[in-house]
């Protein structure tokens, strides 16, 4: 396991990954929206649905230790997989809305519950009538 430490200046890409110290951290199982989406929810409201991926990201990161399984993928470039304290940071991040389970059965079912809330992105009705964002 790989301790980081995540600093206050870490700058977050997207809802699922960021840099800090030149190194660049994508977390594993989770896709991020575009970081300019927008989403409209069924009350009419807009909201900037991309940013506030990134924004809960950061906030949930922000001044933490995370413990790591990491590889290297390219160049100053690592997948992780964290957990804070008992807490996997993928599994946090799917239930909150903000960004899609890639590939991992346990977080695929995390997904299909924060789609039936209408949980941050799965508040659109486009993103849940063509399942992705």
């Amino acid at each position: 396991m790989t301790k980081i430490r995540v600093k206050p200046q870490a700058q977050a890409f997207d809802g699922g990954s960021f840099q800090q110290d030149g190194m660049i951290y994508i977390i594993a199982d989770v896709v991020g929206p575009d970081p300019k989406r927008i989403c409209h929810a069924d009350d009419g409201s807009i909201r900037a649905c991309g940013s506030q991926s990134r924004a809960f990201l950061k906030s949930l990161i922000n001044r933490r230790y995370l413990e790591c399984r990491a590889w290297p993928i390219a160049l100053q470039t690592v997948m992780i997989d964290c957990r804070i304290g008992q807490y996997r940071v993928a599994e946090t991040l799917v239930a909150s809305g903000y960004v899609r389970a890639a590939r991992d059965a346990g977080l695929i079912a995390v997904e299909q519950d924060a789609k039936r809330r209408r949980a941050g992105l799965w508040a659109d009705a486009g993103c849940r009538l063509t399942e992705r964002c």
